[in-house]
């Protein structure tokens, strides 16, 4: 049975501390220290709410990977569209070029 009283917004139920406790200890008493080490990552990043998750990501990137993250910015902004939009139409677009028709996105 779950525990849920006394947890404030975003916090994980008694039950899940535990299996992570359980698994930390397991891990601590064998095993090589690279699982040990990603395993405790997995378990630190699993009890922040999804948009600290999303931060750390940001924090953790390489200079590229935030390019990458402005560039699909500035797509959604200057389209009007998500990027799975304009994914899907580029899919669309390159189906149409080999059947010989195309979107207007392409022109």
């Amino acid at each position: 049975m779950l525990d849920h009283a006394n947890h404030g917004p975003g916090s994980r139920p008694t039950a899940h501390v535990d299996v992570v406790t359980d698994r930390l200890t397991d891990l601590a008493l064998g095993g090589n220290i690279a699982d040990r080490v990603r395993w405790a990552e997995r378990a630190a990043d699993m009890s922040l709410n999804p948009l600290d998750q999303r931060l750390l990501r940001v924090s953790k990137s390489k200079k590229s990977d935030l390019g990458n993250f402005k560039e699909g910015v500035h797509l959604e902004a200057a389209s009007g569209r998500s990027i799975d939009d304009l994914h899907a139409q580029a899919c669309a677009d390159r189906l149409g070029l080999a059947r010989g028709s195309c979107s207007t996105l392409i022109g």
